[in-house]
């Protein structure tokens, strides 16, 4: 499956926020700056990010529904 730049950001961004236990900001932040490099004007667009932002509590209420 093809994703855009910034849904391999979102992915890639959970996969870290999971492995790194790290927060949703943090792993956003730091994933966009490797995709897209540190500083960069595609690193710093806030409407990808508060997307992401606020579609991780969704993701994890239903899977803590599906591990019950």
């Amino acid at each position: 499956m093809e994703f855009n730049k910034f849904g391999e950001c979102a992915i890639q961004a959970y996969e870290k926020m999971i492995m790194e236990k790290c927060s949703a900001l943090k792993a956003w932040i730091t994933t966009a700056e490797e995709l897209f490099g540190a500083g960069s004007s595609s690193s710093k667009k806030s409407c990808p990010k508060h997307a992401f932002l606020g579609v991780v509590p969704i993701i994890k209420k239903i899977k803590m529904q599906i591990m019950h």
